[in-house]
């Protein structure tokens, strides 16, 4: 009697154990994905993000990160496209890394008032971004080469409209100002937490 209890409850788990397997995507494959994206199996990893991507779920996610599979791979095109299915994402973290991913792209690629409005973008999402701020520098560095290079000629000036390199300082100098607030609030409260003990 007993062993025909054990082996009912045994098959009863073995059931409710495979019948569940679906609970567990998109996760399980998104993580086997990020395992081979890794260690660099590219293929694989698409392959998983593209068996997470079957569940519904986390879609926007899965496709950050097939767009980072084909960025790894030197595929920018192929990046952009899959990342157009994330820009309409309401995740603040992962609008963040979506356009900080896509500036360092049109980085790479030349594109400096593109990869300059990607920068701000990511920093508006995310204030506190040391890496945005150091690439926003390095970007307005890029489009303020040619000006000085040129004697600011007209062309430069057309074609860096959009870009404006006073309001670019003032706003690099106001997040400066802001981050000394923050180093000085943190230290205070370091001191004020001292204190208490």
């Amino acid at each position: 009697m007993e062993k025909r209890l054990l082996k009912g409850l045994f098959l009863l788990s073995f059931i409710l154990f495979f019948s569940s397997c679906n609970g567990l995507e998109p996760g399980l494959s998104v993580l086997t994905g990020n395992y081979n994206y890794q260690v660099g199996e590219f293929q694989q990893a698409t392959i998983n993000y593209v068996t997470g991507l079957e569940s519904g779920r986390f879609s926007e996610w899965i496709y950050y990160n097939m767009g980072n599979v084909y960025f790894s791979l030197g595929e920018g095109g192929a990046a952009l496209e899959v990342w157009k299915n994330v820009d309409s994402a309401e995740d603040r973290i992962l609008r963040y890394r979506l356009n900080f991913n896509k500036g360092v792209l049109f980085y790479q690629l030349g594109r400096y008032d593109e990869a300059y409005n990607l920068f701000k973008e990511a920093l508006r999402s995310d204030p506190a971004s040391i890496d945005a701020k150091i690439n926003l520098e390095l970007t307005l560095g890029k489009l303020a080469a040619p000006a000085a290079q040129n004697g600011n000629s007209g062309n430069t000036a057309e074609k860096n409209e959009a870009v404006n390199p006073a309001e670019t300082q003032r706003m690099l100098e106001y997040i400066r100002r802001k981050e000394g607030q923050l180093w000085f609030s943190s230290e205070k409260d370091k001191e004020n937490y001292q204190e208490d003990w």
